[in-house]
């Protein structure tokens, strides 16, 4: 158990790294960090639903036990899978609320956010920088 803990805590530390070098540009910082993981988290929600697929058909081929095995395994991918999808579409708005409460300069914060056609980006300009 300590060592999944343990693996937990470096891994935070790992994708916060960034965040401590961030002085000026923290808005920023925590923009980019949004858009790669809306970039990363909607590939992944699209392969536990591909994967779930081929589990439960998988899992028809057997006896009795494989196939209610197979098919717990695939309603858990698919409950993975909105997860994720919640967590893309939640995130945004989250930080933006954040990013308003911390006192952020409005002008330092919207001048330079993201990229244009990035969708944390976009959402964080509408919420917070109108």
């Amino acid at each position: 158990m300590l060592k999944k803990i343990s693996l937990v805590v470096v891994v935070m530390m790992l994708m916060f790294y960034g965040l401590a070098f961030a002085q000026d540009v923290l808005a920023q910082t925590l923009v980019g960090l949004c858009d790669d993981l809306m970039g990363l988290v909607g590939p992944l929600a699209y392969l536990l639903v591909v994967f779930a697929a081929l589990v439960y058909l998988a899992g028809q081929f057997g006896d009795a036990q494989m196939r209610a095995k197979s098919s717990v395994w695939a309603q858990s991918c698919i409950f993975g899978a909105i997860i994720g999808w919640a967590i893309i579409t939640i995130i945004p708005y989250i930080l933006a609320a954040l990013l308003k409460a911390s006192g952020v300069s409005m002008g330092t914060a919207c001048s330079g956010i993201g990229t244009a056609g990035r969708p944390c980006s976009d959402i964080i300009q509408n919420q917070f920088c109108n």
